[in-house]
């Protein structure tokens, strides 16, 4: 009916990158403007285009959309061509930037592709959306008017033993991600660097059906932790004498 058919009308959009968040974990996470947005666009940049398929089909967001989905990372040791047939598109049409999960551009894809539009003076749009990292300072219960976030810690140990060294010495609260294959090492190694009474919180697959919440010191987690899943860990802020 007439009802239905206006669900699917497409708005025009401007020219230019729209960078949108989509969900990290649970497909509801995602705003009406990004799902407005992502109908009208001309073409969708992908991390993964399986993924970005499946979203997508949830939200019948296909429905009555000539949308073309191109498959996106950032490219390293020089631009190659598909980059600027990438940009080109971005010129002359409304293109969408999203990653697997969350908000590209945040240990995500996207940063090099924003820099050139900038650049170039295309205009770039942002469409906010969930961030792991966000969602896990606001559940952690710390004092987050000041933090840092590290993202993905090295891999290799000893350049890994060297990153927790510096942020040990921070007053702010520090945020990291981590693998299920590492986060064991990772926080023994946190116990080593900030102390086994520092207050942390260990959050395990963030909105997901399985999502767990671990708040005490890192020596109480490092005894219950499971590895599995992904995770963000947060840490206290090196507390004065007089906190």
């Amino acid at each position: 009916g007439k009802l239905a058919q206006a669900a699917h009308v497409v708005e025009r959009l401007a020219n230019g990158l729209y960078v949108v968040g989509t969900p990290i974990g649970n497909m509801e996470d995602i705003t009406l403007r990004a799902m407005s947005v992502l109908r009208s666009a001309d073409v969708i940049l992908c991390e993964n285009m399986q993924k970005t398929k499946t979203l997508l089909h949830r939200h019948r967001l296909l429905v009555g959309s000539n949308v073309k989905l191109m498959t996106y990372h950032d490219p390293y040791g020089g631009l190659p061509r598909s980059f600027n047939k990438i940009m080109e598109e971005i010129k002359y049409s409304a293109v969408c930037l999203v990653s697997d999960a969350g908000t590209p551009c945040i240990s995500d894809p996207g940063h090099v592709l924003v820099r050139e539009c900038h650049e170039a003076g295309i205009s770039v749009f942002g469409i906010p959306g969930p961030s792991a990292v966000v969602l896990a300072l606001s559940m952690s219960g710390f004092n987050s008017d000041r933090f840092i976030f590290e993202g993905f810690l090295p891999t290799k140990e000893k350049q890994r033993a060297e990153v927790l060294s510096q942020l040990a010495k921070q007053d702010r609260t520090v945020v990291f991600y981590e693998s299920p294959q590492r986060i064991l090492d990772t926080l023994g190694e946190c116990v080593d660097k900030f102390g086994g009474d520092r207050k942390a919180a260990v959050l395990r697959e963030l909105t997901k059906v399985y999502e767990t919440v671990q708040i005490g010191t890192l020596q109480e987690i490092v005894k219950d932790i499971k590895p599995k899943g992904e995770f963000t860990v947060v840490l206290e802020r090196c507390l004065s004498p007089k906190e």
